[in-house]
């Protein structure tokens, strides 16, 4: 729809003006009495059009905002999942680290002529072992 103001403006002038609504540049017509439409100024016409853009964005951070509030839930939700599993995981490893100091600590210490001395008998049997199949 199209607005057509009539009237001469000079200035600050704050006569009102009368919009008659166009469709495709063309004037409603019809016989009888014209149907009052408000009258409004530039000044006025302007300030609803820039109350109208700042609604529009006004609107769109809205949206925006309530996206960013899901989305924050969603990672605030995964933070404390992930928080669950750390410290399972975490509770695992202390026990198999106790499980495996207890076990170190049952077995009996092993001396440097031990090793030397099991590891001459190793090589003797698979010696005699060699020399039998040699046969």
């Amino acid at each position: 729809m199209h607005f057509r103001c009539h009237g001469v403006r000079s200035g600050n002038d704050s006569r009102r003006y009368l919009q008659e609504p166009t469709i495709m540049g063309k004037k409603k017509g019809g016989k009888g009495k014209k149907a009052a439409v408000p009258m409004i100024t530039w000044n006025e016409a302007l300030l609803a059009y820039k109350i109208n853009i700042k609604e529009k964005v006004l609107q769109d951070v809205k949206y925006q905002l309530r996206a960013t509030e899901e989305k924050n839930v969603r990672h605030k939700e995964r933070l404390a999942r992930l928080k669950d599993e750390q410290a399972l995981y975490l509770n695992d490893l202390m026990e198999r680290a106790h499980r495996f100091e207890d076990e170190i600590a049952m077995e009996e210490a092993v001396t440097k002529d031990q090793v030397t001395e099991m590891m001459m008998m190793n090589w003797q049997a698979t010696r005699e072992a060699e020399i039998s199949l040699a046969r």
